[in-house]
């Protein structure tokens, strides 16, 4: 079972790996973009101790620290494929190109993966996940 999941992540991370080189003229408007990320900052409010904090999540993490930091996912593709919206990376670039969906991924118990991607790539993962290809992220190429 590890293997399978290893194998998953390993295209996963093939598929997609070109699509930020693409001038964002030159790209299609439906093309599959994304832009990996290997640190999240989460600001959020304390009530108990009326502040703000700022947490940070890293490759490595385990899912409980994913879900203390970023709360739950609004979707779960596969027990490893999350998503999260309304995501704003701090690459100009990639929020001019709607790059706003957080998909992560996770081998065992830990944090693999992350990318910020647009709907049709999302849309597109979604879709080979659903299809049984657990985790890959479909190419425009």
């Amino acid at each position: 079972m590890k293997n399978v999941r290893i194998t998953s992540i390993l295209v996963l991370l093939a598929a997609l790996g070109t699509a930020a080189a693409v001038p964002a003229s030159a790209a299609p408007k439906d093309a599959a973009i994304g832009y990996w990320a290997r640190q999240i900052t989460v600001t959020s409010w304390n009530v108990l101790r009326e502040r703000s904090e700022t947490n940070s999540i890293f490759e490595g993490a385990s899912r409980r620290a994913v879900i203390s930091t970023m709360g739950e996912p609004a979707q779960r593709l596969s027990q490893d494929v999350w998503v999260y919206d309304d995501f704003a990376p701090d690459l100009a670039e990639a929020r001019q190109r709607g790059c706003n969906i957080l998909v992560v991924t996770f081998v065992g118990e830990k944090l693999a993966t992350m990318k910020f991607v647009n709907t049709p790539a999302e849309e597109k993962i979604a879709a080979a996940v659903k299809a049984g290809q657990s985790g890959h992220y479909a190419s425009d190429s």
